[in-house]
């Protein structure tokens, strides 16, 4: 998930004869592993968030992928995976962010969806939105890395597997950028092995 690879590539590159399938279930039982140990990441002090959307398509059904990123450290709080593009899902959301926590005043910075506008006015009273130009969403890097991923994986075999793989995405993408990949992937050889 580090590297952009296909899972041909990946397989070659390995030291030991396995197929591409099976890489291809490793991933899956990886993502379905960090479901349960990483929900969400909790940061204290978040102020000021980034929100955005992408859509994938896979077999001619759109699906939004739905992100929350902390202005500060650019680390993906929370996200979200939805066949719809409304004030719902901007809902869910920021649920996922607020949790059980106590509410708190937060800036919310998106590309200027109505959505957001929406949900802002009608059930979180505790933001300020912000509408920035596009290019200017911290969420949007974080979308092109995640199609160069789907595009070099050629999609999925399963779209029920969505879910686990964006999960998976953000969890790679978070540690590596928390810990420069060293500590914490010792730290998961050790659980996964003990497991």
């Amino acid at each position: 998930m580090k590297h952009n690879m296909s899972y041909r590539s990946l397989a070659h590159s390995l030291n030991i004869k396995v197929s591409h399938v099976t890489i291809y279930k490793w991933v899956i039982k990886l993502c379905t592993l960090f479901s349960v140990l990483f929900p969400t990441f909790t940061i204290e002090n978040v102020f000021s968030v980034h929100a955005d959307e992408t859509v994938l398509v896979f077999k001619e059904q759109k699906y939004y992928v739905w992100l929350l990123v902390d202005h500060e450290t650019n680390l993906i709080l929370c996200w979200h995976v939805s066949k719809y593009r409304d004030m719902g899902q901007v809902k869910v959301l920021l649920e996922k962010f607020f949790g059980n926590s106590k509410p708190k005043n937060i800036e919310l910075i998106t590309d200027g969806l109505g959505a957001y506008e929406s949900a802002v006015k009608l059930l979180f009273r505790n933001i300020n939105h912000v509408v920035v130009p596009l290019g200017k969403n911290m969420c949007e890097s974080k979308f092109s890395l995640l199609k160069d991923f789907f595009r070099l994986k050629r999609g999925l075999k399963n779209t029920k597997n969505l879910a686990k793989y964006i999960q998976g995405f953000c969890v790679v993408k978070n540690l590596w950028k928390m810990h420069n990949g060293n500590l914490i992937l010792s730290q998961l050889h050790s659980f996964i092995t003990t497991s």
